[in-house]
């Protein structure tokens, strides 16, 4: 696995050789399509992750916001844009945030799909959270509210951190459960 972070950074030799006030319409751009062509074209088995930044368009509202050009849309098999979407917050403090994670990009199956990742800030991604969200879909969490009630549990929880935490010390019913959105899956 190859890594680039952020092309946004990337610097054009002549740009930094040069004076601040001169103009290099256009040089980002052509360094980024001379950098994807040079990696294209070696015969390698190897995955290059590239990060972006998103930038405001200074032209019409259709443009696209991403620095360097069109040629990495051109020229990449998958591109995913990642954005922040509201706090995680427990006891008052915040802990992460909820990633919308959108597909722009997919040569090798469908794309413009969209997912809500809760990202914790101690650097994981929240895996009983996303099991209550995708449980809620599928109609084994019943929710009202705040109010949530546990596939065929009799009694009824206050807050989405209670799930969650009672998730945490009952594996069994976090198993059931599981299997229970397995199956919905399936069929």
């Amino acid at each position: 696995v190859i890594a680039v972070d952020s092309l946004a950074a990337m610097v054009p030799k002549e740009e930094q050789e040069q004076a601040a006030e001169q103009k290099f319409i256009g040089l980002h751009a052509r360094l980024i399509n001379r950098f994807c062509q040079k990696l294209l074209s070696i015969d390698h088995h190897s995955a290059i992750i590239c990060t972006n930044q998103l930038r405001e368009s200074l032209g019409p509202s259709f443009m696209d916001p991403m620095p360097g050009g069109v040629g990495q849309t051109y020229y990449s098999s998958l591109i995913l844009q990642i954005r922040r979407e509201g706090w995680i917050e427990s006891e008052g403090k915040r802990i992460g945030f909820n990633l919308k994670v959108g597909v722009r990009k997919n040569r090798v199956g469908p794309a413009f799909g969209e997912c809500i990742l809760p990202f914790l800030f101690r650097g994981e991604i929240d895996l009983l959270a996303l099991l209550v969200e995708r449980a809620i879909e599928a109609k084994l969490i019943h929710q009202a509210g705040p109010w949530y009630k546990i596939l065929d549990k009799t009694d009824t929880l206050l807050g989405k951190n209670t799930v969650i935490n009672l998730l945490k010390e009952d594996n069994e019913l976090r198993q059931r459960l599981e299997g229970a959105l397995g199956d919905c899956i399936v069929t």
